[in-house]
C-alpha cells in the first residue's frame, strides 16, 4: 500500500470516477516499492514525519528520491491510534 497526499483531479471516466495527478502516481510508485523494502505500507514522510523511520527512495518513473516512512500493518494501526488519541 502506498500513501501520499496532494491535489488531484477527479474525472468521470465511464462508469467510475478516477483520480489523476502526480500525488496519485507517487502513491502508486510507493506501492510498487513495498516488496523491495520488505514492508506493507510506504507513506510519504510529509504525512507522518517519523524521523526514526525516514529513508530516501527512488522508483521507476520518479525523477528524484523522496523521503518515506515504512510500516508493517500492525505498526500502522498503532500509528493511527496514537494520532487519533493525540487529536492530530
Amino acid at each position: 500500500m502506498g500513501i501520499n497526499s496532494g491535489y488531484v483531479n477527479i474525472e468521470d471516466i465511464g462508469a467510475n470516477d478516477s483520480m489523476l495527478g502526480s500525488p496519485v502516481n507517487t502513491a502508486f510508485r510507493f506501492t510498487s516499492l513495498t516488496k523491495e523494502l520488505k514492508t506493507n505500507v510506504v507513506i510519504s514522510y510529509r504525512l507522518v514525519r517519523d524521523v526514526k523511520r525516514r529513508q530516501y527512495v527512488g522508483a521507476k518513473g520518479m525523477e528524484h528520491e523522496v523521503a518515506v516512512c515504512c510500516y508493517k500493518f500492525h505498526e500502522l494501526l498503532e500509528l493511527i491510534k496514537t494520532l487519533k488519541d493525540s487529536g492530530k
